[in-house]
């Protein structure tokens, strides 16, 4: 059964570029009527920008879900934050948790920076902000989501890489936390087989994120490669992808927690 066009509460992290911006405005028009898409970033001026985009896109989506958006860093250690998220949300769509068909939550928010051999990444501080943003924020919002609804099915999508798998020289803490990611959502999946889990891998995206890793990776044959697939126009675009996993969405057959790279559906 599709996990698509049903009345859904769909929460997309990192949702003011790139990917998380794709997946805002691809999914918008295939959730249901009284669908409330929710759009997290540290940017609310991109947001508001994005959320403007999908009002005026389709008419179909002005008239029949609502979009709300949030400044939201997941790096934040503030508990509140987390505590009153989604409650908030739904006050001010008027809504209460039990009113839809499913729940949807991309994690999609990241961070690729701190680019250093192993033995450079002496900072505690610095690391330990890498993982609150990328690991320990992520936990603790998708636990508050999961806590928050009670219906079924609930849908929770990993955007994870191929660095999650392969080691790239210089990315070790980029590389470490896909790793983790992908791991908890194993272990979620094998914990309450009724959550719909996918790790999905979108590829080579031109994105900011890639064009920074072209520009400042300090590996030269990580650079390298990165640098030949763009030039030679192996790059896919945002939408591309997220389009990809819409259909995986549609179709609902991946086995649940597994890795899925855009590669092995084409």
């Amino acid at each position: 059964m599709s996990l698509l066009h049903k009345r859904t509460f769909c929460v997309v992290t990192g949702a003011s570029r790139g990917i998380g911006k794709s997946i805002a405005l691809n999914i918008a028009p295939n959730l249901g009527t009284n669908s409330v898409l929710v759009l997290l970033a540290r940017n609310t001026t991109a947001l508001a920008e994005v959320k403007q985009m999908l009002l005026s896109n389709s008419d179909k989506t002005a008239h029949t879900i609502q979009v709300i958006y949030r400044g939201f860093d997941q790096g934040c250690p503030d508990q509140q934050i987390f505590e009153l998220l989604f409650s908030s949300i739904l006050s001010e769509a008027s809504v209460a948790a039990s009113d839809f068909e499913q729940t949807i939550i991309f994690h999609n928010a990241g961070t690729l920076d701190n680019l250093k051999y192993c033995p450079q990444l002496d900072s505690f501080a610095k690391n330990s902000e890498y993982f609150n943003v990328n690991v320990a924020g992520l936990i603790a919002l998708n636990a508050k989501f999961l806590s928050t609804f009670d219906i079924q099915p609930k849908v929770v999508i990993n955007i994870s890489s191929l660095a999650a798998k392969k080691p790239y020289k210089s990315w070790s803490l980029y590389c470490t936390v896909k790793a983790g990611r992908e791991m908890f959502f194993k272990v979620l999946a094998a914990e309450d087989p009724s959550i719909r889990v996918l790790n999905y891998s979108p590829g080579p995206v031109d994105t900011d994120m890639l064009t920074y890793a072209r520009n400042e990776t300090p590996d030269k044959d990580v650079k390298e490669a990165f640098l030949a697939m763009n030039s030679d126009q192996k790059m896919l675009s945002a939408d591309t992808t997220v389009l990809k996993l819409l259909e995986l969405l549609e179709k609902n057959t991946f086995e649940n927690g597994s890795h899925i790279d855009y590669f092995d559906v084409l």
